[in-house]
């Protein structure tokens, strides 16, 4: 496991579709970000995931992200006494091609030498690290941190579970994929997730069939 050095700044990375993003997403961010310490988090977007098909077109879900972010921000929700605490990492959507998250690990290693990754991972994303291009390199770069998702059991592998701190955060009660089921059923998601990315929804069509 990758440990920091003196003059690095611990930065949470938490990985994933964002399709779409809701309040969810962003309560887990918070509360890494008071339970490790960190000095930022940032919402890391997948380009090309190669474990998840028919997700929305990259440069959507980056949009929607920004969004978020900066309605929750505005209303004062993820600011720490040091600054802004949540931010949106768009370089697997600017690299193209499949997303590998070593690949990303090393970029971070060569372009950001002061910061001290730590990979935020819900369980079943955990579940499957084994499974990770150059899975020991990962466990090398980075700090494995995860959390619970509701209804996902199973133990992690060994070699993830010997590394892997595990925090809590809050439970949340809907998903991205009962998200998009509920905007193709034309049902209400405004409880879930921040006015403009449903208005961005709207705009631009996304969901109207459940992907």
């Amino acid at each position: 496991m990758s440990h920091a050095v003196a003059g690095q700044r611990r930065v949470g990375f938490l990985g994933g579709t964002f399709d779409p993003p809701h309040h969810g997403h962003l309560a887990v961010a918070r509360a890494a970000a008071q339970a490790l310490g960190l000095d930022e988090v940032r919402l890391l977007v997948a380009g090309d995931p190669w474990m998840k098909a028919g997700r929305s077109p990259a440069h959507h879900r980056l949009a929607m992200a920004r969004l978020a972010v900066h309605d929750s921000t505005a209303r004062g929700h993820v600011e720490s006494d040091h600054g802004i605490l949540v931010e949106v990492d768009d370089r697997e959507v600017r690299r193209g091609g499949p997303t590998y998250t070593i690949v990303t690990l090393e970029e971070l290693r060569d372009s950001e030498p002061n910061v001290h990754a730590v990979l935020l991972l819900g369980w079943d994303a955990a579940l499957t690290l084994p499974s990770w291009r150059r899975c020991a390199d990962v466990l090398r770069l980075t700090e494995i941190v995860v959390f619970r998702r509701p209804g996902v059991e199973g133990s992690l592998a060994p070699e993830v579970a010997s590394v892997a701190q595990e925090i809590s955060v809050p439970a949340y009660p809907i998903s991205s994929t009962a998200l998009r089921r509920r905007v193709a059923e034309g049902l209400d998601v405004a409880d879930w997730v921040a006015a403009p990315v449903v208005a961005y929804i709207a705009e631009h069509g996304l969901y109207r069939r459940v992907l």
